[in-house]
């Protein structure tokens, strides 16, 4: 037909539709974290989720087990935030590429925490405390069984977990 203003509105509004999944699609460069960002992320629809930096090398552990750790990490603060009853919530993922290891930063807003003595982790607010509570141990038991390291901190109303995980050099 010729009518250039039905192309041109045809073009623009496949151009949102990819500035839509754009701002949807979560990529840090490594298979496993991202399939995990995409997995739970999308499922945040009141707060700000911003996914920075890359891993393009391979992290130096079974895909089982790096997919316990992000999975267990993103699912706390995902949980963490639907339970949040305040206007601005947000959540940050830093992934940094050092030589010999991957640095990951999970951040968000949250409730201040209980600490466990013995464990020196955060008590899961759970009701059902038999079958919750495992997932931050069972995170901070596979880092260390592969060389990284685990860290935490609650404060000032923000959740910060930060893991090194050492890289495969070379290896995809």
């Amino acid at each position: 037909k010729e009518d250039k203003r039905m192309v041109v509105d045809y073009i623009e509004q496949l151009q949102k539709q990819v500035v839509s999944i754009q701002q949807t699609c979560y990529t840090v460069g490594n298979e496993v974290i991202d399939a995990t960002l995409n997995g739970l992320l999308p499922q945040l629809k009141d707060a700000e989720v911003i996914v920075k930096g890359n891993c393009t090398e391979s992290i130096a552990m079974s895909h089982v087990e790096l997919c316990t750790i992000v999975a267990n990490l993103l699912q706390n603060a995902v949980e963490e935030l639907e339970c949040l009853d305040i206007d601005e919530k947000y959540l940050k993922v830093n992934a940094v590429q050092g030589k010999q290891y991957m640095k990951l930063e999970i951040i968000n807003c949250s409730a201040e925490k209980a600490i466990d003595k013995k464990s020196n982790l955060p008590i899961s607010s759970k009701e059902d405390k038999k079958n919750h509570g495992i997932g931050l141990k069972n995170v901070k038991e596979t880092i260390e069984k592969n060389h990284g390291t685990f860290s935490w901190e609650c404060r000032d109303g923000e959740f910060r977990v930060t893991i090194a995980l050492p890289i495969n050099k070379g290896k995809k």
